[in-house]
């Protein structure tokens, strides 16, 4: 075993860690080295790489990649969290742990030894595993470590469509009302009005320029709903320039665009491992969505993986559109593991906010989105508990 929490450490193992990434029996884009690396540079100031490996002889058959941060209320410590590395700050698909077949159960074991020894903790965050995750099989298996409870959460829907070998097969399996729209309609309204150019992969010499358009256009049209968007922070703008250079570099990046007279107007955001294409971003012009060509742009993507992969997953979010294409259910699952004394205490109250939440409107309104909630909120939960007395008091003696 060896625990990198050097960040410098982990470059020559890069290679290896992705051909674990390939292997895996549900690959990630999160999970990739050059996902870790670009997330360490632009977000790593506040917590400490703590990336497991499991090795046999001089090859590496596992890897877990997690950070450890002290959590603080204030200037003061209050308790020891691991999460897995690469999560705060963007949004994304799947994680777990990473196993060579072969060597699977050994590694496996191996790395959730390692987790409980290699730091102390007292809570342990494992975000967006789908139910068939590794990680999820094997701490089943073994079990929670002793003077530890877990919890575990349904999280977001992450709709994934099955490719099949066709076009012909694929848009038999689309919804049939659905189908009949795209064709009779969707599919002729951009040719109609517009100089239509699909291009399925950018160069690498345009992806600066490229993915700064993809961010505008996205960043427009969540604004004139009222909202941010997913770029609205430097930080997010950074860590992708980052991030498509080094995906680009694997040959793993596949940024797409649709071109209205000569201009982009829809762009995707996609990384393909193995026969696994992933959606992580899109962005459309208004002048894109008043012609459909999002959903032009969409199936010339599906159009151009067949048959060289297996799965559309799309970005994450319930839809109803994703089901329309023919896409399966699926859903993340959070798990929460809580260690020892103090992790119990803030199990305890970590279930009381959440009561306290869903029982009091006020104080939902006021405590707004925190990592743990109770901590980063309690001055404005005060006053709305002292008015509130008679139904907090009774969620009070039954949490505790």
């Amino acid at each position: 075993m060896q625990c990198i929490q050097d960040v410098s450490q982990f470059p020559p193992l890069a290679d290896a860690w992705d051909r674990l990434v390939l292997a895996a029996p549900q690959p990630s884009p999160m999970l990739l080295s050059g996902w870790i690396l670009a997330w360490m540079e632009v977000f790593g100031a506040d917590v400490s790489p703590m990336i497991l490996t499991a090795w046999e002889g001089d090859r590496l058959v596992g890897g877990l990649p997690l950070c450890h941060a002290r959590r603080r209320l204030g200037p003061v410590p209050v308790y020891e969290e691991v999460r897995f590395l690469g999560i705060k700050g963007v949004g994304g698909m799947y994680m777990d742990m990473l196993l060579a077949p072969d060597a699977a159960p050994r590694a496996a074991q191996a790395l959730l030894l390692a987790l409980n020894d290699t730091v102390p903790w007292d809570r342990l965050r494992l975000e967006r595993m789908l139910p068939q995750a590794s990680l999820h099989s094997a701490l089943r298996q073994q079990g929670t470590w002793p003077g530890t409870l877990i919890e575990t959460h349904s999280g977001v829907a992450s709709p994934v469509l099955p490719l099949p070998d066709t076009m012909d097969a694929l848009i038999a399996g689309m919804d049939p009302v659905f189908r009949s729209m795209l064709f009779r309609k969707n599919l002729k309204m951009a040719p109609r009005l517009h100089a239509v150019e699909f291009i399925p992969v950018i160069a690498r010499e345009d992806i600066d320029r490229d993915l700064d358009r993809l961010i505008e256009v996205h960043t427009r049209r969540w604004n004139l709903q009222g909202r941010r968007g997913e770029f609205a922070r430097a930080d997010v703008r950074d860590f992708y320039h980052l991030l498509s250079h080094r995906l680009a570099e694997k040959g793993m990046l596949r940024i797409s665009k649709l071109l209205l007279d000569g201009e982009a107007h829809s762009f995707e955001y996609g990384v393909q491992i193995g026969r696994q294409y992933f959606a992580l971003h899109a962005g459309i012009s208004p002048e894109g969505l008043e012609c459909q060509a999002g959903t032009y742009h969409l199936y010339h993507i599906l159009e151009g993986l067949l048959p060289h992969a297996s799965h559309y997953h799309f970005m994450e979010g319930g839809e109803p559109y994703k089901y329309r294409w023919g896409a399966v259910h699926q859903a993340v699952q959070d798990a929460h593991v809580w260690c020892g004394f103090k992790g119990r205490v803030l199990h305890r109250l970590r279930r009381l906010n959440a009561r306290l939440r869903s029982a009091n409107p006020l104080a939902a309104t006021t405590a707004g989105a925190g990592m743990v909630g109770w901590m980063e909120n309690l001055p404005s939960l005060i006053p709305s508990l002292a008015r509130t007395a008679e139904t907090t008091l009774p969620l009070l003696d039954a949490a505790f």
